[in-house]
């Protein structure tokens, strides 16, 4: 779901210089799908 988004360019740019930490949670499997540090 997310995926695409945080594939594309713009996106990583962003993650990277803002230092971002991302979790991606699947609410149905209750667990933590990806952590992004």
């Amino acid at each position: 779901m997310y995926e695409p988004f945080l594939r594309l360019e713009l996106t990583q740019i962003v993650i990277r210089e803002q230092n971002l930490k991302l979790i991606l949670y699947n609410p149905e499997r209750e667990v933590i799908e990806k952590w992004i540090n």
